[in-house]
């Protein structure tokens, strides 16, 4: 019986094998990705992107934040977004520039654009220059930007809880509370006999008879009035860009009524019931959850809106869930541990609606309760660019070309985007470089923003979603 030589390539085949291999690599990363990343200049994209920056820790309350320098003064100070504290300077250390971003260059040759993606594209006034925008509008629908929202086609168009989470802007964090100045604190009981206490971003509820009423734990925003020495007022929400060099009075901001509660639930104990309430200055939303029976049931302006039994399953709230609850895009969302459990659209209507610095609240009916993470964002407020004389989709609705896309900055203030190029809303699907994956990040400069991991001794990587 004979046995096969085995066939050993010598080393010049070896090495011969090695370097086709590496100019294949070559030819692909440079046909799939951006040989060189992408530099982001200014501050369109704030605070999904930033172009040069300066990292920022609050004097008073500890939080650390990104201010963006483009066109902003020299020695100016920053205003905290979390607590309003105004007399912040960049810390000791060197200016960062623009964030670097790799770009799958060749993904849309498989797929087009989707809605709320965010794309890499040339400049339609000028080819040279190169752009990273969100895509709002597809190709041959109708757009308008009414109330901060995007509508496609009379629609208003809603997000997942995915999309909601990338688009999400911060707008308190209660484990970072001011130590300076002596401020109260944004969430507060409703009724002077409580059993909520709180300290270090813990909140805890005592166990008591579950037919009590509703101790209702209320976040009441609020910003410093008349300089840093000014009382605190009561104030909604509004469409302020943390982070942006350019700041706006208070009556040419935009009253932002799309807000989002997140926080964990660390334990429960006793019986009774979790209550959320919500409101977007005109509906109302109250949720009702039974950690026991693991249910939970939904009021919309007093009436019940679950019609299955009346009632939806919600999983443990035991270990550490995750309870998030969104009023985006005229919709209703309810989602525990990571998925959604209650998306519900309603109809926003005609009436106006009316500014409210109170528009979230947790409650307990004799549960006890233990919360940690508490917080509050809003979603991107879409309105008219401050700078520039912008009208398409905001008037009335605009035609998108068969072949073209509208797409807008996250920073809307400042962004020069669809709604004001001259020639027309519509960006040609030729001029679309392709999807922006990953910021590539300095040792020692990586934030968090939905997940990084690390290469050793070289860089760190954020996703965009």
């Amino acid at each position: 019986m004979y046995r096969a030589a085995s066939f050993r390539p010598s080393p010049l085949r070896r090495a011969v094998n090695a370097a086709v291999l590496f100019l294949i690599a070559v030819q692909l990363v440079d046909q799939w990705l951006a040989p060189i990343p992408w530099r982001i200049v200014g501050c369109s994209m704030v605070p999904a992107l930033y172009g040069k920056h300066a990292r920022v820790r609050c004097a008073d309350c500890g939080m650390v934040f990104f201010r963006c320098l483009e066109h902003a003064a020299d020695g100016s100070l920053t205003v905290c977004p979390n607590c309003g504290y105004a007399s912040n300077q960049s810390e000791d250390r060197p200016v960062l520039p623009g964030e670097k971003v790799m770009v799958f260059r060749s993904l849309y040759q498989f797929r087009p654009p989707r809605r709320w993606e965010v794309v890499a594209m040339r400049n339609p006034l000028d080819a040279s220059q190169l752009a990273v925008k969100r895509v709002v509008g597809l190709p041959g629908e109708s757009i308008q930007i009414c109330d901060g929202d995007i509508y496609v086609d009379g629609r208003v168009q809603r997000k997942t809880l995915p999309q909601q989470r990338a688009m999400a802007i911060l707008v308190h964090d209660a484990d970072h509370t001011p130590l300076r100045h002596k401020l109260p604190s944004r969430w507060l009981p409703e009724s002077q006999q409580t059993h909520w206490g709180w300290a270090d971003g813990r909140y805890v509820h005592a166990a008591t008879d579950p037919r009590e009423p509703v101790d209702w734990l209320v976040y009441r925003h609020w910003r410093r009035e008349g300089g840093q020495g000014g009382q605190v007022a009561e104030s909604p929400i509004t469409d302020e860009t943390p982070g942006c060099p350019m700041p706006r009075r208070l009556e040419d901001c935009s009253f932002v009524p799309d807000v989002m509660l997140s926080f964990r639930v660390v334990t429960t104990f006793g019986r009774g019931l979790l209550l959320l309430r919500a409101t977007d200055g005109r509906e109302q939303f109250q949720v009702n959850i039974d950690p026991n029976a693991r249910r939970y049931w939904v009021l919309h302006n007093g009436r019940q809106i679950l019609r299955s039994g009346g009632m939806g399953k919600t999983p443990p709230l035991e270990g550490g869930v995750k309870i998030e609850l969104s009023l985006f895009d005229q919709q209703l969302l309810l989602a525990m541990d990571g998925k959604t459990v209650l998306a519900f659209p309603y109809d926003a209507g005609t009436s106006p609606r009316t500014p409210t610095a109170r528009p979230l609240a947790i409650g307990s009916q004799g549960l006890g309760l233990e919360l940690r993470e508490l917080r509050v964002y809003r979603d991107v407020y879409y309105g008219r660019p401050a700078a520039a004389a912008g009208a398409w989709g905001l008037d009335k609705p605009v035609k998108i070309a068969k072949r073209g896309y509208f797409v807008l900055g996250d920073n809307s203030p400042v962004s020069l985007d669809s709604r004001c190029w001259p020639e027309g809303p519509s960006v040609d699907a030729e001029l679309l470089e392709g999807k922006p994956l990953a910021v590539l990040i300095s040792p020692g400069d990586a934030r968090w923003f939905g997940g990084w991991f690390k290469v050793p001794d070289l860089t760190r990587i954020r996703y965009i979603r």
